[in-house]
């Protein structure tokens, strides 16, 4: 056995110890993550979920060991190559004879369970687990018996206990370990499969969303109703009993207590008034009860839409009452009296008409700031077409001193004039913009 093989106990009794369990809280985030991470060789996640998901799914506990039995059980067979030169003949006999005894003698063990020994059938169910979780190494201790007699033990270790982050497997010799040392080529078998067992945790997921959901409703809509089978009129004595009895069977069920099973508010009443007539019966509960359990979820059905019905009823009043007060947010426990709501209207209705005056004094500033625009493009242009009738008029001159000059002067002018233009466009559509604002908030406190 090799230096690296030698801890393998004590990395077997870590993981034991930890009793750790896959499957507990896992979600389609957490799935996916390991997936991710065993595409990429970090294989210990994904590799504990896929075993515990064939230890305890219901299909894939029965289907996972047929599938690796019918394998196992063709057993192997020893046959010399039909077109070997000749003269080699006694060769090949001496190899056959050889491998025959290695076959035969060979023996399985688990790393994990070490009841768990066998010999040519169990090795071969134990590399078929490759199928599903892509990989399945053995631990090889070869023993020799004499000159050219060989025997080997393969122990199956766990795929969680390797990593491929590098391309190939890679034993973890540390418990909790991240990176792994490499495997001896003589020291150690791996088997590749297709690794189908990915795409089954997948469907094992949705289905466990599934069958949560339904057992979530069942825990809620679990109670039947017990019908009446006297015709008494509403209000008698025995309907009343019936009501008493029913309520307290209803809590005792919801608390667990198996002493739900007397009735003592009936005892001594005789078979007519027990309104269980047929508990106690050898043959069971009559085809009735089956129609009282779906009426029951009718009913419950019922109520859960009307209770749906009465707080959307609700919501609209209450939001009807706010737009009426202008309280948007106020909770119905704070809303004020029917006494004081024309004070609040009045607050409204004041509120309104301040936004209606703030909004026509915005238009009027707008309107004035887009005038004010208008004149100074107007200036604007006027003053180009004057600056350009000027140098038209202007005589070519000898010397380009003055000229120059004059036309620097007329140019810093006008940018100057085009400066202080764009200055008052901007605190214009400033003021505007806090205009805009002051009419949203008044408007939405008006709601």
């Amino acid at each position: 056995m090799s230096d690296v093989i030698q801890n393998l106990p004590k990395v077997v009794e870590a993981y034991r110890r930890s009793a750790f369990n896959p499957i507990a809280g896992l979600t389609p985030e957490k799935l996916s993550r390991q997936l991710t991470d065993f595409k990429a060789g970090t294989l210990r996640d994904l590799a504990l979920t896929m075993d515990a998901i064939e230890e305890r799914d219901d299909t894939l506990a029965g289907v996972v060991p047929k599938a690796k039995s019918a394998v196992a059980r063709h057993g192997y067979e020893i046959v010399v190559n039909e077109h070997i030169p000749a003269g080699m003949e006694a060769q090949a006999e001496a190899q056959r004879e050889a491998l025959q005894y290695f076959y035969d003698h060979i023996r399985a063990e688990n790393a994990l369970e070490g009841d768990e020994v066998g010999e040519f059938s169990l090795l071969v169910r134990q590399m078929m687990d490759a199928k599903g979780k892509r990989y399945a190494a053995h631990h090889i201790v070869w023993a020799s018996d004499g000159p050219g007699r060989y025997h080997a033990t393969l122990i199956h270790v766990p795929l969680w206990f390797f990593e491929a982050r590098t391309g190939k497997l890679r034993y973890i010799a540390e418990p909790y370990g991240y990176d792994g040392v490499p495997l001896d080529p003589g020291a150690w078998m791996v088997s590749v499969g297709q690794g189908l067992m990915r795409a089954c945790a997948v469907a094992w997921m949705f289905k466990r969303l599934s069958l949560n959901d339904w057992v979530g409703y069942c825990d809620k809509i679990r109670l039947p109703r017990y019908p009446r089978q006297d015709r008494c009129r509403q209000g008698h004595h025995r309907v009343e009993r019936h009501g008493r009895c029913c309520r307290s069977l209803r809590q005792r069920l919801e608390r667990g207590d198996q002493s739900c099973r007397r009735h003592h508010a009936h005892r001594g009443q005789g078979r007519r008034h027990n309104p269980f007539p047929t508990a106690g019966r050898a043959h069971g509960p009559r085809p009735g009860y089956a129609l009282a359990w779906r009426r029951s979820l009718h009913d419950e059905q019922r109520r859960r839409r009307r209770r749906l019905q009465f707080a959307e009823r609700r919501e609209r009043h209450h939001r009807a009452r706010r737009c009426a007060v202008g309280e948007r947010a106020a909770p119905p426990e704070t809303r004020p009296p029917r006494a004081r709501l024309h004070v609040w209207r009045g607050h409204a209705r004041a509120r309104l008409r301040e936004g209606a005056h703030l909004r026509q004094a915005a238009q009027q500033q707008t309107a004035a700031v887009t005038e004010k625009l208008s004149a100074s493009n107007e200036s604007a242009t006027a003053a180009a077409q004057s600056i350009s009738a000027a140098a038209s008029a202007i005589p070519p001159p000898t010397d380009f001193g003055p000229v120059v000059t004059a036309f620097t002067q007329y140019h810093q002018a006008v940018l100057g004039r085009f400066t202080s233009l764009s200055q008052q466009v901007q605190s214009l559509q400033a003021s505007i913009n806090v205009m805009r604002q002051q009419i949203q908030s008044i408007a939405a406190a008006s709601r």
